[in-house]
């Protein structure tokens, strides 16, 4: 075994020299960086808190996402939906914005999301469903499935 920069190698029976030295920590999983951000600060472990300050400290719109996340994880726990304009035009102002939005405009509160021929989609959709129940209900004990089968096909 020879010392070479504080590291110890080995040869192994090719000839060839080994590294004893301990691997670098593994990256953090999404899920943990994830909990990190939205969890409270003061809920944060020491260890979890320095990993997350080093993550924040190379990327700034992670900042911004702990910033934001974190407020609104704020207004979730606290069931205070009446800040809900105030924050999104805070995320709205912010730099960082693409890390948070979608590239379509965020819906507002109070206004319709949905195109008006959606319902109507929606009770045909129902309809169909309702009768297919129905007839399910019908082959019940009766029939295998290719006739209940047969039988939808042939009531659509």
């Amino acid at each position: 075994m020879a010392r070479r920069n504080g590291s110890t190698t080995s040869k192994n029976s090719s000839g060839a020299e080994e590294n004893d030295t301990c691997p670098a920590p593994a990256p953090p999983k999404i899920r943990e960086v994830t909990g990190w951000i939205m969890r409270d600060p003061q809920n944060l472990g020491d260890e979890d808190e320095q990993r997350l300050k080093a993550m924040l400290a190379r990327c700034p719109r992670l900042e911004a996402v702990r910033r934001h996340g974190g407020a609104f994880a704020h207004m979730i726990r606290d069931l205070r939906g009446d800040l809900l304009p105030a924050w999104m035009d805070a995320v709205l102002a912010d730099d960082c914005r693409p890390a948070l939005l979608r590239q379509r405009p965020a819906p507002r509160p109070g206004r319709r999301h949905r195109p008006a021929h959606s319902a109507l989609e929606q009770r045909s959709t129902e309809g169909a469903v309702n009768k297919i129940k129905f007839l399910k209900r019908q082959c019940f004990g009766r029939a295998d499935f290719s006739l209940m089968r047969m039988r939808i096909l042939l009531a659509t």
